[in-house]
């Protein structure tokens, strides 16, 4: 059987990952960091700084696996721009950790090095989509330091032989995702806004953003089907093709929501680099491996919304004041 290690399990991504890959027949070892609440993943966890360079090569010791899913790191760039130093030592030492410690394996390890759609930056407006020839200016902190483990996991494939497949996925969603995150930070104030706990009102950034999002349950099958069968050092992106402005996600969750709801731009939701565009071309890794997204978007924000609706409906005391 497969023995697999996918770093940052019990994150977001991880989770959907752990799942997807064991109902695939692996065999899974998760890491999980400092207090990180594991719960029922149907797989191992181990505690893991993969900051740590020790802590990495001890734990790929006692794994020894065949295949491994970087996905550990600090991913959202506000968080990012708060401490670059922490940034740069978990999304750029750690993908250094990882590929060290790959190596000392022997070499037949695959490692899949989650990078990121945000390393384009501002493109071209001109340009109609972002394909992986396209120049990368990345345009924050967080963009720099996937750029930088980009870049290092290409090095390590050119010059010392590792096997790794690089992702630039682009934006992805779906149930469970932090609130910090456009699509569920808009469907949890709607799911409280039906119980009452908030004034019907929805804060939003800008909403004239557009971006390419696909669920996270197509992301996890393209990160598996590049392991398997993904060209050792190249670079895909993961991505639907298809634009969507901020302001149609909110036309399209407040049309499901069970209340008349007004919409009011908060500054603080501002971002200062904010990228007026950002959509993907994924025709490199349909040629690939035959990957193509199969959930539609609003089947993806109903779940978003329904599973907050859930949530709030789950917790022992349910407020009913703003």
């Amino acid at each position: 059987m497969t023995r697999v290690l996918v770093t940052g399990a019990a994150g977001f991504v991880g989770r959907y990952l752990v799942a997807h890959l064991a109902e695939s027949g692996r065999d899974v070892v998760g890491t999980i960091y400092g207090d990180e609440l594991g719960g029922d993943m149907n797989c191992k966890l181990l505690s893991c700084d993969v900051a740590d360079a020790s802590q990495v090569g001890s734990l790929f010791e006692r794994v020894r696996p065949d295949e491994v899913y970087h996905l550990a790191a600090i991913t959202f760039v506000p968080e990012a721009a708060q401490n670059p130093q922490k940034l740069l030592a978990i999304n750029l030492g750690g993908t250094l950790n990882v590929l060290e410690a790959a190596l000392n394996l022997g070499g037949a390890c695959k490692v899949l090095a989650v990078c990121s759609g945000e390393e384009y930056g501002v493109v071209d407006p001109a340009l109609r989509s972002i394909d992986e020839q396209t120049p990368l200016e990345p345009g924050n902190l967080y963009a720099v330091s996937k750029l930088a483990a980009d870049l290092m996991a290409r090095q390590y494939h050119e010059h010392k032989g590792a096997h790794v497949v690089r992702v630039r996925p682009f934006n992805h969603t779906g149930p469970g995702q932090d609130p910090r995150f456009v699509c569920s930070d808009f469907a949890r104030q709607i799911a409280q806004m039906e119980t009452g706990e908030r004034e019907p009102v929805l804060h939003v950034g800008n909403v004239e953003a557009e971006r390419d999002f696909c669920d996270v349950r197509d992301v996890v099958r393209a990160y598996r089907l590049l392991v398997e069968n993904g060209a050792s050092g190249d670079v895909y992106n993961v991505c639907s093709g298809v634009g969507h402005r901020i302001s149609d996600i909110i036309e399209i969750l407040i049309g499901m929501s069970r209340t008349a709801i007004r919409v009011v731009q908060d500054p603080d939701r501002m971002r200062p680099s904010e990228v007026p565009r950002m959509v993907g071309d994924n025709r490199k890794i349909q040629k690939a491996v035959n990957w193509e997204t199969t959930i539609e978007f609003k089947r993806t924000l109903s779940d978003i919304l329904n599973h907050w609706r859930d949530t709030l409906r789950e917790r022992p005391e349910c407020p009913t004041t703003t």
